[in-house]
């Protein structure tokens, strides 16, 4: 009798490892990208974290797209400074916008002017007409 609940104790145990595996491959698997990085894995074994952790690509996909489970696979990354250079280039990128718009419009003024000395007759332009 002890040996029938080692094995049914055995069996739960491969069960319960294998459905914990399927769920970690999922959550994985939503991951844009991520699916054919996954490392393979004999079934009722956990997943390979270290192979994981080894795959620059699959763990800077999930360190990216799903912290929580970075951090629950111990692959997190600093996301904070990389979300802070994120911000700093959207910034610049506002500043460069508006600093074009503003050179815009004053060359459209200079234009304007420039069209209007041209409609000018030449003793009204003054000097450098000629």
């Amino acid at each position: 009798m002890s040996l029938e609940t080692d094995i049914q104790t055995a069996y739960e145990e491969q069960e319960s490892v294998e459905t914990a595996a399927r769920a970690l491959e999922a959550r994985i698997r939503r991951i844009d990208g991520a699916a054919r990085l996954m490392p393979g894995r004999a079934y009722g074994k956990p997943i390979d974290r270290d192979a994981i952790a080894k795959s620059l690509t699959l763990r800077s996909l999930i360190a990216q797209k799903d912290r929580h489970l970075a951090a629950y696979l111990g692959i997190s990354i600093d996301t904070r400074k990389a979300d802070a250079e994120i911000e700093a280039a959207k910034m610049r990128a506002e500043r460069l916008r508006l600093e074009t718009q503003r050179l815009r419009e004053k060359n459209q003024a200079v234009a304007q002017e420039r069209q209007h000395r041209q409609s000018l007759a030449p003793w009204q332009r003054g000097y450098r007409s000629f």
